[in-house]
């Protein structure tokens, strides 16, 4: 029975409907603006009801410490439950989500295509991690990077890493940039003079790709007579190549008796860690012949490639 009249609509009392269906033709409002339909814009409003500019419109809000005001919350009722945020298909056999979990490992299964993970990898410490997955029906989601509790964007994957194939040359063989690495290493005379001692025997690098750079800073205190120089304890090994290598380097300040007038330059020989120094001048004949070279200082870097 319809309503006829100016006035306010009388409250309407609706007895036990849980068997039966509710149809409201027009618009709905429950408890003055608990929940609006507008069905005319077909949108609804949770605390309002004004609706105008969203499709679905809440105000009410949810706070929690440190400042969160939250107009959306899904909060488990168990807990072994974890709040997410779920996107599926209309046959429910693909999906995925941004989840809060507060262990390491969560809750997956191999539905699931990918996931924003936030977790807590010890007491203290948030996280967030992006999990995807490379065969979905038949495995569980990966994790491949994560956002780490102090700032940092952490692959957890080896070899993955920054991909810029959409602007790569046409004979690029990889546009991946899947490493850097900074750090120290300690440069030893491993040939070319006899029981050395150093004043100073620094090293350092720089790693990005497979191209390295090791810097190295050598002062002697003392050393007897020798002959072919080579250094060693570079951090990586060299590319096992013997064609078209691209590794080598040159001293960029030294002291110790040369053979031959020029540079000094250096060579990092396939799959190893060492470096020996040749006369420019010399036809690859040694950087020192016979000569002392206490207090004398080896300055300089080398480039290589690494497997």
């Amino acid at each position: 029975m319809g309503y006829i009249g100016d006035g306010p609509k009388p409250e309407l009392e609706v007895g036990d409907i849980s068997t039966k269906d509710v149809t409201a033709t027009g618009d709905l409002t429950v408890d003055t603006n608990t929940l609006f339909v507008d069905a005319s814009e077909n949108k609804v409003g949770v605390g309002t009801t004004t609706v105008t500019d969203a499709g679905v419109a809440i105000t009410p809000s949810v706070t929690r410490a440190g400042g969160w005001d939250a107009h959306l919350a899904l909060q488990s009722t168990a807990a072994d439950d974890f709040p997410a945020l779920l996107f599926s298909n209309a046959a429910t056999n693909r999906y995925g989500g941004i989840a809060s979990t507060n262990d390491a490992s969560g809750n997956v299964t191999n539905n699931v295509t990918a996931v924003i993970d936030f977790f807590m990898s010890s007491a203290t410490d948030g996280n967030v991690r992006v999990r995807t997955n490379t065969d979905v029906g038949s495995s569980a989601p990966v994790t491949q990077w994560q956002f780490t509790h102090d700032g940092n964007l952490k692959a957890m994957v080896d070899g993955n890493g920054i991909d810029f194939s959409a602007s790569a040359g046409s004979n690029a063989s990889s546009s991946v940039l899947d490493d850097y690495e900074e750090g120290t290493w300690t440069p030893v005379v491993a040939a070319g003079w006899s029981s050395p001692s150093y004043a100073y025997q620094n090293g350092n690098y720089q790693k990005v790709g497979n191209v390295v750079e090791a810097f190295f800073f050598i002062q002697f205190s003392g050393t007897s007579a020798g002959a072919h120089v080579q250094i060693t304890g570079l951090p990586f090994t060299s590319a096992n190549e013997t064609a078209g290598a691209i590794r080598g380097g040159a001293l960029t300040y030294f002291s110790t008796p040369v053979d031959a007038p020029g540079m000094v330059l250096a060579y990092v020989f396939q799959n190893t860690t060492e470096f020996r120094l040749y006369a420019g001048n010399d036809s690859g004949a040694s950087a020192v012949s016979n000569g002392n070279a206490s207090l004398a200082y080896l300055i300089g870097s080398v480039v290589y490639t690494v497997s």
